[in-house]
């Protein structure tokens, strides 16, 4: 009993779940294969995202370090033509502005300034000179008896912002007076940290900056710290804020990441003084964009960049329509191979049903023989024609 329950699970396998369990392997086989190229795709794209990624990061670091040696270069051109001159007037000076042309090649610079050390002794006598040269307003500010002053007395081009700029005693802004005093201990470009500039005034998020570059009595010696502190006669000064530096680069890196720039070498809200939109990295982070950092070491300051994915570049740099065509061409694909294999297979079992029926039913006798002339298989006519059993005929052996 058990064993004719086997054979009628066997015979109904065979004939019907047969089809199925074979197409279900193919089925499932397909979609392992697709799933596996989608992942390896899915893979190069990370890979190619981060590559790139890390490259727009170091072109964005790279722009901005490249215009701030910009800057130090024509400070070094101005304060060559300083020392080459016994003299600089105000129209001389802008003249020489004049041609470098700062605003129309939109450098980010507000304009460039020189500085020079009065002792208080000589505040009188200074401020008249400068006024018979041309600017009849200037003073020195703010107010208040001092030791030493060090007033802006020159700023070019000569706008409404930079007016404001005229007369003021750098010495009294914390920021400005630390980074002219690396400057003159240097004698190299300092860069003060952010602060509000003079032509900002009442103005508020407006992050700038101002580098300095000392200028030195000529003729005079300062190989050694005391030489240059005695030396020291003046600054080139260059203000600029962040905003505009970062209008100026517009289109020189990707502009479709998400960049913050703070000042100094830790990230917080206090030092963040530039972000090129409005949603926080964290956002960004928990919406699984990229991050990465650049540290950027320039004239005795430091700035840090926090540089995020956007879906912009992610949409630049990634094909999401490629692992949809993967996915949807594989899965397709997948059933259209277990369709098929299901057709075969049910057709061959169709097939091998009808001959089997066709070969029991026939009124005739038929026998089946291999190549070795051995008989294989006797339909019902047969054994009754030739009045044997099917196993004891086929163990007869024909001449």
């Amino acid at each position: 009993m058990i064993l004719g329950d086997k054979k009628r699970f066997y015979g109904l396998f065979k004939t019907r779940l047969a089809p199925w369990i074979i197409s279900a392997i193919v089925l499932l086989v397909g979609l392992i294969v697709t799933t596996v190229l989608w992942r390896d795709e899915q893979q190069d794209q990370v890979d190619n995202l981060k590559a790139k990624f890390e490259i727009a990061a170091d072109q964005a670091a790279n722009n901005i370090l490249g215009r701030l040696n910009a800057y130090k270069t024509i400070m070094r051109g101005v304060k060559g033509y300083i020392d080459g001159s016994d003299a600089v007037t105000v129209e001389e000076f802008r003249t020489y502005v004049q041609a470098l042309k700062l605003q129309d090649t939109k450098t980010g610079v507000l304009g460039i300034g020189l500085v020079t050390l009065v002792p208080n002794a000589g505040k009188a006598k200074h401020i008249a000179e400068i006024r018979r040269s041309g600017l009849p307003s200037y003073d020195i500010k703010p107010e208040g008896q001092r030791d030493v002053y060090a007033p802006i007395v020159r700023m070019e081009p000569m706008t409404a912002e930079n007016l404001k700029a005229l007369g003021l005693d750098t010495l009294t802004v914390p920021a400005a007076r630390s980074a002219m005093q690396r400057a003159r201990d240097s004698n190299e470009v300092s860069i003060t940290s952010h602060f509000t500039l003079a032509q900002d005034a009442g103005k508020s998020n407006v992050s700038a900056f101002v580098m300095y570059l000392p200028i030195f009595k000529n003729c005079v010696k300062h190989d050694t710290l005391n030489a240059r502190r005695s030396a020291i006669e003046g600054f080139v000064d260059v203000p600029f804020r962040i905003n505009d530096i970062m209008e100026s680069l517009r289109g020189e890196f990707a502009q479709d990441i998400d960049l913050e720039i703070y000042d100094g070498k830790e990230i917080s809200d206090q030092l963040l003084m530039y972000h090129s939109d409005n949603q926080t990295s964290k956002s960004r982070l928990a919406a699984g964009m990229l991050q990465t950092q650049r540290q950027l070491d320039f004239a005795g300051n430091t700035w840090m960049l926090l540089v995020n994915t956007t879906p912009e570049f992610v949409n630049s740099v990634s094909n999401p329509n490629q692992l949809k065509i993967i996915a949807w061409a594989g899965s397709i694909l997948s059933l259209a191979l277990a369709m098929l294999a299901w057709i075969l297979v049910r057709g061959r079992i169709v097939a091998k049903n009808s001959y089997e029926k066709l070969f029991s039913q026939a009124g005739e006798g038929v026998l089946m023989l291999s190549r070795e002339h051995r008989l294989l298989d006797a339909n019902p006519a047969a054994l009754k024609m030739f009045g044997y059993g099917r196993e004891e005929l086929l163990k007869l052996s024909l001449p």
